[in-house]
């Protein structure tokens, strides 16, 4: 359970700074409009934000048992961002190629 959500931890820190380079050379658009409003209130804000989620998460590990039911949803959650980090790669090899 601690592995996957070190994962979880490390794909959020991974998205945020990927999504606030596309988003700082408008190569992508953030289709989340809560973290878009916040990117447009101050970069800086919305990775803070995508910082401390990750210490969330981290923290969780520490109290959250291996037969928890979150378990389920962070599995669930890490499949989503694994897909969203291979779209951001799409857009990464576009720009160098």
């Amino acid at each position: 359970m601690k592995k996957l959500l070190y994962y979880l931890a490390i794909l959020n820190l991974l998205d945020g700074f990927l999504t606030a380079l596309g988003l700082h050379f408008n190569v992508i658009e953030e289709s989340n409009p809560l973290m878009g409003n916040l990117y447009d209130l101050h970069p800086f804000l919305f990775l803070s934000l995508k910082i401390i989620l990750s210490f969330v998460l981290i923290i969780l590990s520490i109290f959250i048992s291996a037969e928890s039911k979150v378990k389920l949803l962070a599995a669930g959650a890490s499949i989503m961002y694994s897909i969203v980090c291979l779209l951001h790669s799409v857009w990464i090899f576009s720009l160098i190629v």
